[in-house]
């Protein structure tokens, strides 16, 4: 689960409070609460979904075996084709955030290359390597999240109020790309057959989302509190604007670079972690194809969709409010768990 919450935050930072802003209004800085508690239910109908997975069994196998082999295969297929167009995007948008605010001068082509084979390598190795990395990350994350604590100095409680009954439509809105991003922890289950079977999975999935909405509301507060809702809804990368400025003590005068760090290392371990799943589901619908094999081609097919998924910002911009989110609650909300439900109600799962 490490490796999802670390892996979430790669498209919360990008998208808040943008996404939510312009689809709910200046009041959406409360849209993390509903969030959460939609995370907690979604965890709650997943968990009982595949509560009855076997020992090394993740969402793959439990697809075939709640639909068919026939089927079965036919809904993997749509999911190969599917992480593979979100992992294009997800490292083109990449490589796109870096030039646009720190790299101005610098080449797309080359950041897509480096990230790509970054994670690769981290493809070819373990899942628990992976996991490991990403408790790392999540260890360095308290110095950038403690740094965040230093714009409160600079916030101003009239960007957040009033608030009143009129706003709650708006509310409701706003937590619709936070949800967007919650329920991508749903492609990790794929994973799942790397993991011990245990007991509590509800709570755990729940604290973890709880935890993911938590910082997603200081992403939401901080932002809209230093800037105005009205400045940061218009702007690129609004988060990353409010605290590259931060002053600590007067000992660290910029922390951008630390930011762009944490940006990287959240963007490899949603790549990797999107690429191993990728992979993994190749293998189950062609069982003669080597794991490495099925990685590399996989890796191929993605760096292709990342040069070719967009010719301008606009595009791009399409893509990430409308496409993409569609595509991911068609597939986490609505397919997945719909062939796992015919999979209880035959009883095969």
């Amino acid at each position: 689960m490490t490796i999802a919450f670390v892996g979430m935050f790669s498209p919360a930072v990008r998208i808040l409070p943008g996404a939510s802003l312009r689809i709910g209004g200046a009041a959406t800085w409360l849209s993390p609460i509903v969030a959460a508690v939609v995370a907690v239910g979604l965890s709650a109908v997943l968990a009982w979904l595949v509560k009855n997975r076997r020992e090394k069994e993740g969402m793959g196998e439990l697809v075939l075996r709640s639909v068919g082999p026939v089927a079965g295969r036919v809904i993997l297929i749509l999911m190969v084709l599917w992480l593979t167009l979100y992992s294009g995007f997800v490292l083109r948008i990449s490589a796109e955030r870096m030039l646009a605010s720190v790299f101005e001068k610098g080449g797309m082509t080359v950041f897509i290359i480096i990230t790509l084979g970054v994670s690769l390598m981290a493809v070819l190795g373990k899942v628990k390597n992976l996991a490991r990395t990403a408790e790392i990350i999540l260890l360095l994350g308290v110095l950038p999240a403690a740094a965040v604590l230093f714009s409160l100095s600079d916030l101003r409680i009239e960007n957040l109020l009033p608030v009143n009954t009129g706003d709650i439509k708006g509310i409701v809105l706003g937590a619709l790309p936070m949800v967007d991003v919650l329920c991508k922890f749903t492609y990790f289950t794929f994973l799942a057959g790397h993991c011990k079977k245990q007991t509590g999975i509800v709570r755990q999935a729940a604290i973890w989302s709880c935890a993911a909405a938590a910082g997603f509301f200081v992403i939401m507060v901080t932002t809209i509190g230093t800037l105005s809702a009205e400045l940061a809804e218009t702007m690129e990368n609004a988060f990353f604007s409010m605290i590259k400025n931060i002053t600590i003590f007067g000992i660290i005068e910029r922390i951008e670079a630390v930011i762009v760090a944490m940006w990287v290392l959240t963007d490899f371990v949603l790549l990797s972690a999107l690429l191993m799943a990728d992979s993994k589901i190749v293998t189950l619908v062609l069982p003669c194809t080597n794991r490495k094999i099925a990685a590399f081609s996989i890796a191929t097919a993605v760096l292709t969709v990342s040069v070719v998924i967009s010719s301008s910002v606009f595009e791009l911009q399409l893509f990430s409010e409308w496409i993409i989110p569609g595509l991911n609650f068609a597939f986490s909300l609505i397919i997945l768990p719909v062939v796992l439900l015919i999979g209880k109600l035959r009883r095969v799962i």
